[in-house]
């Protein structure tokens, strides 16, 4: 009688044959995202503020706090919950009442756009979507009138979404907090200095600050692992979700 070799190549094409034939009921189980329960194609506004002090690191240790902010941008109703699907948008970011380093510099930090893009499809509806807010652009400038601190950083940022409702508001985004590792990771947005007045340079901040260094969030509460976090209110349309 023959007998059959199972060999690692043979394995390897049955587990092939098997995630191929598991794609379509996987399928299955992407959500779309809801405003107000309902799931059908719409965009819809939103507006959000900060819910603990937002923290930003850079990965020579030095942290720019901020105690307010005022976040605008739109939610993709009806858009699949996948991975690299783009679920919503912040289109303009500014926080205030910020200070840089232990020096307490004060500074604002203001930005454009970020797509908000699903990192990881979430098991249930209704689950947290871990994201990755993509093509962020901060500025970060001392008042009044720049001089002495001014540097940009342009990258990513993890974050989690949490539908609502939760803690009194429509939804919630809690970005993910750098981490020095070994190995560091999290530090993903690229900076590149600024001379105060808008124009880049080798080095700002008393030095502290070089192009080339990189900057990711950091914690409200590093000893309590409290991450910075936004509260969404969707102007009374409802809460998001995912079902």
């Amino acid at each position: 009688m023959r007998t059959m070799r199972v060999t690692r190549r043979g394995l390897a094409l049955a587990a092939t044959i098997t995630l191929f034939a598991a794609t379509p009921a996987a399928a299955l189980n992407h959500t779309v995202v809801t405003v107000g329960g309902d799931g059908s194609p719409n965009i819809f506004d939103f507006e959000a503020i900060n819910t603990n002090t937002i923290g930003l690191m850079t990965n020579y240790g030095l942290e720019t706090r901020c105690d307010s902010s005022e976040i605008e941008g739109y939610i993709n109703q009806g858009e699949t919950v996948a991975v690299g699907n783009v679920i919503g948008e912040i289109t303009d970011l500014l926080f205030y009442d910020c200070t840089w380093s232990s020096l307490n510099i004060p500074v604002t930090v203001t930005a454009d756009s970020g797509a908000l893009e699903v990192r990881e499809q979430p098991t249930n509806p209704g689950d947290p979507i871990a994201l990755t807010i993509t093509g962020l652009e901060l500025h970060v400038l001392h008042l009044p009138g720049g001089g002495t601190c001014e540097y940009w950083a342009e990258g990513s940022i993890d974050a989690t979404f949490y539908p609502g409702p939760t803690d009194g508001v429509n939804a919630a985004i809690e970005l993910a907090a750098a981490d020095f590792g070994p190995p560091e990771s999290g530090f993903d947005l690229d900076i590149t200095a600024g001379n105060g007045n808008g124009i880049p340079s080798v080095s700002s901040c008393f030095g502290g600050i070089q192009t080339g260094d990189q900057l990711g969030a950091w914690y409200d509460d590093e000893v309590a692992g409290v991450q910075s976090r936004f509260g969404l209110d969707t102007l009374g349309e409802g809460d998001i979700s995912h079902g």
